[in-house]
């Protein structure tokens, strides 16, 4: 009932957008010309979704009379399933990954036994990561297969957890849109759960607003849909016994759709690629391979030729002793011989001719054309020597060292595609505007529905939730509902289940939910209410025709909308019985804070204070329940006073 009424508020909210932001003739928009969904009363509106380029996938989930367990173990039904590739590759934006055609992927196969649809998601990697250490159940968004890792945002002086989780581990992340509404927008009927590849399952949980949590997955979540039976998963081996992948399965409770040939439900998968990739680069100074070092028998011949070369030098100290000795024997010459000597040689030597002459010039040029000649390549060998590089390597190199760490390589979805929508699943706000369809076919005329107590289960879960309002109805509607509880009850706790005798009490348990009637009866009954597909006229009084004309009148409107806000939605504030202050603590600025975590049970630190500031817990009473409520005082600083 509720679920049906945030739907019509959802369609209203999304045709207003729809109104003020399109920019087309306001024939293109007017709200005659308004599709509406199957049903259920809301807008066709799909926003920037381009369905001609990037069409969403299909399948068909084939009905089975076999028995199916959820152990991520394919049974032989699966078999005879239509197969669908999970192969749309998104590398992630921080390059991680390895090249296109290496990559994982994935297969879908879908069965269906009556009140329950079957995946089987099976995915093909030659390196599965798996982790037992990780923070399973409610998460951050998005939530991942990791560890919870808890940062502070400061938002005007007050530190704001964010909560982020590091991606350690290979999963599946299940997107299901129960009634195919195909929205641009959030609903109560889909939402997104993780389930990795050891069958550890994960939703993203808001500790401070439940209602933000996925509705799939989250059980504190206002809506949520508890449409999940089970889901398992198990390792796929070779011949060689080496694991090559791992199967996801998942059952689907879908017996609130009306489950026949025809029925489609939206789906989407994502493959979560986690692996060892290179982040970053390492330089370093490693050894040289080629570096040869100066072998030992080389040093010592080094040292033998300096002591030849001392020696040498010592015996031509004694050879320039002997020399001057000659040299002053020389001198003794007398300059008379040395006339007569040349005189000799001049009547020895004719004259040369003219002609001898040239010929001799000639040689003489030759000689020093060939001297000149015979130099040249000496010189140019000089230079070609200094020129070529040594050819001795460093005994260390520069090696750039790749730093490997666990990171999420690829999304691997089956049917989004268009990144302009989104580039990964948003958990809190899930948009199925892109998502796949599975279609229910294969039902023949005499084919029974499985067993199920799904119809039983469901409402007495929501009975012991939070999210249903005790002790307001009237006495003969809650007779009525505890009756049929007691029935209920019998039924689950029974050994032995008969279908038909499950189907009656089914039935009278939801006939006696539906006639739950308040017993305030200052406005009416929730289910007594009309069906309203537009916003209502905020300046007019409830129930009537009057509006507001002036200030005064506005007031009086004003404490009406508080009234039915906490008449209908948030319940009326009771008066308590007694107030006791438990503790009181005075806290410096820069101090660690701790709030209690709803998802974790318990206290974690959520930052420092920003200022000085005392810490009161009280005790309040109403009747015999009692509840502690904690808060801070933050005291002005000398700037503020």
């Amino acid at each position: 009932m509720k679920r049906k009424f945030l739907r019509i508020l959802s369609a209203a909210g999304a045709g207003m957008l729809a109104l003020s932001t399109v920019a087309t003739p306001l024939k293109a928009v007017a709200a005659s010309d308004f599709q509406t969904l199957k049903g259920s009363n809301m807008v066709e509106y799909y926003g920037d979704y381009d369905a001609v380029a990037y069409p969403y996938e299909t399948t068909e989930a084939k009905f089975t009379s076999e028995s199916i367990q959820i152990d991520g173990v394919l049974e032989d039904a699966y078999n005879s399933a239509n197969v669908s590739l999970i192969d749309n590759f998104k590398k992630e934006q921080d390059g991680y990954g390895l090249e296109p055609g290496n990559q994982t992927y994935g297969e879908l196969r879908t069965l269906w036994d009556g009140p329950v649809l079957y995946l089987g998601i099976s995915v093909y990697d030659d390196c599965v990561m798996t982790s037992e250490n990780t923070t399973k159940g409610g998460v951050s968004n998005p939530a991942v297969a990791g560890e919870s890792v808890t940062t502070y945002w400061n938002w005007n002086g007050y530190s704001i957890p964010m909560t982020s989780t590091k991606e350690t581990c290979d999963s599946v992340a299940i997107a299901v849109d129960l009634f195919n509404d195909r929205t641009t927008y959030e609903t109560d009927t889909a939402g997104i759960i993780v389930v990795d590849a050891l069958g550890q399952g994960y939703w993203y949980s808001s500790s401070n607003i439940p209602s933000l949590g996925s509705p799939l997955g989250d059980p504190s979540h206002p809506e949520y849909m508890n449409i999940i039976k089970g889901y398992a998963a198990a390792p796929i081996l070779d011949a060689d016994g080496n694991q090559i992948g791992y199967n996801i399965e998942v059952g689907l409770q879908i017996e609130g759709v009306n489950p026949q040939n025809g029925t489609q439900i939206g789906l989407d998968l994502k493959i979560n690629d986690v692996n060892n990739v290179v982040t970053e680069y390492k330089i370093e100074k490693v050894p040289n391979p080629k570096y040869v070092a100066p072998e030992p028998e080389a040093e010592e011949e080094e040292t033998e030729e300096a002591e030849e070369a001392e020696e040498s030098e010592e015996e031509e100290d004694d050879d320039e002793g002997e020399s001057e000795e000659t040299e002053e024997s020389e001198e003794e010459v007398t300059e008379e011989e040395a006339e007569e000597s040349e005189a000799k040689e001049t009547e020895e030597e004719p004259e040369e001719t003219e002609e001898q002459q040239e010929d001799s010039f000639t040689e003489t040029s030759n000689v020093v054309q060939d001297d000149a000649d015979s130099e040249k390549p000496e010189e140019q060998d000089e230079e070609e020597a200094e020129d070529e590089p040594e050819n001795e390597e460093s005994e260390f190199i520069d090696e750039k060292t790749p730093i490997l760490a666990l990171k999420k390589s690829a999304n691997i979805f089956w049917s989004h595609d268009q990144d302009s929508l989104y580039t990964d699943f948003d958990h809190e706000h899930a948009k199925s505007v892109d998502w796949g369809v599975v279609t229910l076919v294969g039902k023949e005329e005499d084919d029974e529905f499985a067993y199920s107590e799904y119809r039983i289960t469901k409402i007495l879960d929501f009975i012991n939730s939070a999210s249903f309002q005790k002790g307001v109805y009237t006495e003969e509607s809650q007779k009525a509902l505890d009756e049929a509880v007691l029935q209920a009850q019998i039924v689950i706790n029974s050994t032995v289940k008969d279908k038909a005798n499950t189907i009656r009490v089914a039935e009278l348990l939801e006939e006696a939910f539906a006639g739950l009637r308040w017993a305030d009866t200052r406005y009416p009954d929730p289910a007594d209410l009309e069906k309203q597909n537009t916003l209502p006229n905020t300046y007019k009084f409830f129930g009537t025709d009057r509006v507001v004309t002036n200030a005064e009148e506005w007031e009086e409107r004003r404490q009406e909308i508080l009234d039915l806000a906490q008449f209908y939605e948030y319940g009326y504030k009771p008066e308590y019985d007694s107030l006791t202050v438990k503790k009181a603590e005075a806290h410096k600025a820069g101090e660690t804070k701790y709030r209690w975590s709803n998802s974790q049970r318990k206290y974690v630190e959520d930052g420092t204070y920003t200022s000085s500031a005392v810490s009161i817990t009280v005790t309040v009473t109403v009747g015999d329940k009692s509840k502690d409520i904690s808060f801070d005082v933050n005291m002005p600083t000398d700037a503020q006073i």
